[in-house]
């Protein structure tokens, strides 16, 4: 049976509403085969045991590479690559634990947040880290909390917006007791406040300096950001190098009962090429990256000196879509059955993912999502029918038809000229439109598309692509629109009870299914190379965390 992707519900988290134990103040490195142990989320308990771990190592630079750079250290304002992980300058309240690599479940844990609870499904409160001080010297607490949490939704140029819309108030019950007042119900109350909140464009919910953004004034902080992560900020030279060291005041510590980092520091550079990248990584030159090309894996996995670690549960999802207001696929449900039953889900992922990209039969939902059910009704490969189904649409001699794709999508090219031989194949005469990202998205904003064919960035839970199934959402680049979806999908996006969640989202998988204008391609995972050298990687959903990282060297 070929594996299949899978990642925890968030759902399973809030529909306990319950109290999160604290974590253990000393942390055990594990090999990132090994599921780290994880604080359950449904109710107070002891500190979990761990495991005696192997000495470690201290000392060391690691050497980090990556293909893109931030546009600031604000963490309201930066994207999600970075030379250095903001996780290690930054935290959150809470974060994603990996429970069982195997399934890909993951639980939410504490951070900055030691515990909390939801008084109703409208009111959480937070109980803070106590004794927990910025790389500045200041003190982090419930103030400094409301404070990054109003800044991050009243922004107006702040990319975390869409984190904390939700939230109507944040109060300070005591120095350190936050309680978050909610507009709505909602699943992703938890998930808002990580770091991986996946494609919404910012670094997450991260805890910065109130004192030194005040000090410094907002320019001036984005170059020189104060965090309470196990990395102090040193410098960053924008394109190409950022550098960080290690705080010797982290609150956490490590297995020798030292505060963590165990290394010195990391110096991260920029390098566009990924091939590039991966010549360095087998020279040593660079220590440790992330999201090699699929293409690579196979010369990867072979050198003694590397190590592959895939993440399917953090995939990134191909999809496609029909124009439904423009000819020749609007207002003509036949030809858009047509052209789902004309592609060939299973070649497209063994094809572009080089043997570890998988099937999208259900939208943009993985096997543990709600709603995920395989008696489900999907689009199986059937060039037969999808004949058919053209010359029930009034086509008997086929149709033109052009299909847009973005060539800054990995292999977009590749998956798109295999769609357009499978559609011309049943009659569905197909021309190719490429273009960059902006450009890309700006033409299918305007209608000015037949067909699309386009990437979405991975996401912890299906309400984070609310944005890409709502009538009026900002990531519609098919021109979706359908009421009853747009009712249902929202329902679920609401509810926190998991049971009731995963009965309406199935709901939405048939209704999205009938209406044949969106659907998904195939999904392929996210993914960190290293050198052997470097042990304790880990992860939170889709982040490099490399908090406990040591290299043996």
């Amino acid at each position: 049976m070929r594996a299949r992707i899978h990642l925890v519900s968030v759902l399973t988290v809030l529909a306990l509403l319950g109290a999160c134990a604290p974590a253990a103040p000393t942390i055990a490195p594990t090999k990132p085969q090994l599921a780290p142990t994880a604080v359950p989320i449904a109710a107070p308990q002891a500190p979990p045991t761990v495991t005696p771990a192997p000495a470690v190592k201290r000392g060391g630079i690691l050497k980090y590479a990556s293909n893109k750079d931030t546009d600031s250290w604000d963490p309201i304002f930066s994207g999600v690559n970075e030379a250095v992980s903001p996780l290690a300058v930054y935290e959150t309240l809470v974060r994603w634990n990996l429970v069982d690599e195997k399934t890909g479940k993951h639980d939410i844990g504490p951070e900055l947040a030691e515990s909390w609870k939801f008084e109703d499904p409208t009111h959480l409160i937070l109980s803070l880290r106590k004794g927990v001080k910025f790389h500045d010297g200041s003190d982090f607490n419930a103030e400094v909390v409301k404070w990054n949490l109003e800044r991050a939704r009243d922004d107006k140029k702040s990319l975390a917006k869409r984190l904390v819309e939700n939230v109507s108030a944040v109060d300070v019950v005591d120095p350190y007791t936050v309680k978050l007042s909610l507009k709505a119900p909602s699943a992703l109350t938890l998930p808002d406040l990580t770091r991986s909140t996946g494609g919404t464009g910012s670094s997450g919910t991260m805890m910065a300096s109130k004192a030194a953004w005040e000090k410094l004034g907002g320019d001036s902080y984005a170059s020189k950001p104060s965090g309470t992560g196990p990395m102090k900020f040193v410098g960053w030279a924008r394109d190409d190098k950022t550098t960080v060291t290690r705080w010797e005041s982290y609150w956490a510590k490590g297995v020798d009962g030292k505060p963590l980092p165990y290394i010195d520091g990391i110096e991260g550079r920029i390098i566009r090429d990924k091939a590039v990248i991966l010549v360095e990584l087998r020279t040593g030159t660079v220590d440790a990256s992330y999201d090699a090309v699929p293409q690579a894996y196979e010369s990867i996995k072979a050198n003694p000196d590397l190590r592959l670690w895939l993440l399917p549960w953090a995939a990134s999802r191909q999809m496609i879509g029909f124009n439904q207001d423009k000819p020749p696929f609007g207002g003509n449900i036949r030809l858009m059955q047509a052209a789902q039953y004309a592609v060939d889900r299973e070649a497209l992922a063994k094809t572009v993912g080089f043997g570890v990209g998988e099937p999208l039969n259900y939208g943009a939902w993985i096997p543990s999502w709600p709603g995920y059910d395989e008696s489900l009704p999907r689009y199986e490969y059937n060039p037969t029918k999808a004949k058919q189904l053209v010359r029930e649409a009034g086509f008997p001699d086929g149709v033109e038809t052009e299909l847009a794709f973005q060539t800054t999508t990995p292999l977009a090219d590749k998956a798109s000229e295999m769609i357009e031989r499978m559609w011309n194949a049943v009659g569905i005469r197909t021309k190719l439109w490429s273009a960059e990202t902006l450009a890309f998205k700006a033409r299918n904003k305007a209608g000015e598309f037949q067909a699309a064919n386009w990437y979405m960035s991975s996401s912890p839970d299906i309400a984070y692509y609310n944005r890409m199934y709502l009538s009026d959402g900002s990531a519609n680049w098919s021109n979706f629109h359908d009421v009853e979806v747009d009712k249902c999908i929202r329902e679920g996006a609401s509810l926190i009870d998991f049971d009731t969640r995963d009965k309406v989202y199935k709901r939405c998988i048939k209704l999205v299914y009938e209406t044949a204008a969106l659907q998904g391609l195939y999904a392929l995972p996210y993914n960190f190379v290293y050198r052997k050298e470097v042990k304790g990687v880990r992860e939170q959903l889709i982040d490099l965390d490399l908090r406990e990282v040591w290299l043996d060297k």
